[in-house]
This record gives structure tokens, C-alpha cells and sequence, in this order.
């Protein structure tokens, strides 16, 4: 599951040719540096309807994604940017915080795309689920007032216009990371009640998830891993 964290790496990006990765949003905007391409990409944000530079970056994932899960009330974009060999499963999707099982109805855009994400992975069947570059903003230990964006990868992720909103609206952003947090925490307890794992890269979610690094995500080749042995940390959430 790729995150927009500034802990993503063009080079961590590489390593994961050939995995089922799914990846959302501006991802888009990693494509000229990397190799690497989302078998799965997820675009259920409203920020498509407002900007050209998002719909931009959305169009170029459509294109490269082997199947791209769409919020239906952007279908119009998705249809006139889907190739033929592509496929597109549309959505429909609500605001409530609730972790929904059965993807077939209807999917929760709560919190975050990434929660939305982590619904329909779950749904398709993967049991193993691990998360790369979710860092709920800047890294700990870096200086947040030195970078031009402090929650993504790349310092052009949102697009002007949408940087300018996020400094005008800093409550608004405070009550996204709240509620992008509790997503997750509904995240864990539903994962594990259906004997799922999901894992973090990143230690700012290691009160939720199990920590792993990221050498350990790739190392996992479908042999089962011992849960607990390198996430003596980990918690009940």
C-alpha cells in the first residue's frame, strides 16, 4: 500500500517492481523518476473535481494502472482517460467511519484514500497487507518549518493551488490527521478480528500496526513470518 509520506523514496519505489502494489492519488508525479508503476491505483478524492493539475495526475495513473477503483462521481474523467486494455471498477462511497467488508455495496472515504484503500484490499483477499510511506506528515526528527511540504514525498505533490488552501486551513488539515488516525486504528481492530495483518513502515503508525522495515516488507515472499519476533513493540490496538 503506497502512501504520499515523505518517507516514499524513488528508490524504495523500484524495489517494489513486480509486487501488487496499489497506489492513489498524485502518485503520478513519481513516474518520471521511477520504473515502477501501481498495479492498482485508487482516485476517490474530491480535489479531482476542483483542480486540473490532480485530474491531471490522475489521467497519467488510469493509463499505466492494470485496474484503477474510481469514485463514481468522477466517472465521466475516468472514461475519457481509460485505454482499452484497462480496467475500472467504480465505486460507490460514503462518509462514515466504518471499515466496510463487503466492497460490493458501498466503500467509506473517511479519513483518508488510504483507508479506502486498505477496504478493498482487504475485500479482494490479500491477507498480508503492508504499508509504505504513511507517515501522517513529516518524518520525526526532521525539521518541519525547512520543507516546502511537510506531509508528501514530493514538494510538488498538491499542486499550487491546493498548497495555498492547506496554508489558509491548518485546523482543517489538524482535524484530517485525526480523523486519518482513527481510520486506521478502525483499520486494525476489524483486520485482526478477520485473522488479516497489516503492517507499517513507517514508526508513526507503530502504535497501531505491527512495525516492520521496509527490507522486511520485501523479504516476505508468501511464507508466513513470525508476527512478533521483530515487533516487540506492537500493541492490541
Amino acid at each position: 500500500m503506497i502512501g504520499t509520506g515523505p518517507s516514499l523514496t524513488y528508490e524504495m519505489l523500484d524495489q517494489l517492481q513486480g509486487q501488487y502494489t496499489f497506489a492513489m492519488n498524485n502518485i503520478s508525479i513519481a513516474y518520471p523518476h521511477t520504473k515502477w508503476r501501481p498495479h492498482y491505483y485508487l482516485n476517490v478524492s474530491r480535489s479531482l473535481l476542483k483542480y486540473p493539475y490532480w485530474q491531471k495526475h490522475a489521467s497519467e495513473s488510469i493509463k499505466v494502472a492494470k485496474h484503477t477503483f474510481y469514485w463514481s462521481r468522477n466517472m465521466v474523467h475516468a472514461m475519457q482517460n481509460q485505454p482499452p486494455e484497462s480496467k475500472i471498477t467504480f465505486l460507490s462511497c460514503h462518509t462514515w467511519p466504518v471499515f466496510e467488508k463487503d466492497c460490493w455495496e458501498s466503500v467509506s472515504r473517511w479519513g483518508s484514500s488510504m483507508f479506502t484503500a486498505l477496504q478493498l484490499v482487504v475485500y479482494m483477499g490479500f491477507s498480508r497487507i503492508y504499508l509504505i510511506g504513511c507517515d501522517l506528515g513529516y518524518l520525526d526528527g526532521l525539521n518541519p518549518t525547512t520543507m516546502k511540504d511537510n506531509f508528501h514525498f514530493d514538494s510538488d505533490y498538491l499542486g499550487d493551488k491546493r498548497k495555498q488552501w492547506s496554508l489558509l486551513n491548518p485546523l482543517s488539515l489538524q482535524l484530517d490527521e485525526i480523523r486519518t488516525v482513527t481510520a486506521h486504528q478502525l483499520t486494525a481492530m476489524t483486520t485482526r478480528r478477520l485473522g488479516r495483518w497489516v503492517f507499517t513502515c513507517s514508526p508513526r503508525l507503530a502504535g497501531i500496526y505491527p512495525l516492520c522495515s521496509f527490507e522486511e516488507a520485501l523479504a516476505d515472499e508468501g511464507e508466513w513470518l513470525d508476527q512478533l519476533e521483530f515487533r516487540r513493540d506492537y500493541r492490541e490496538p
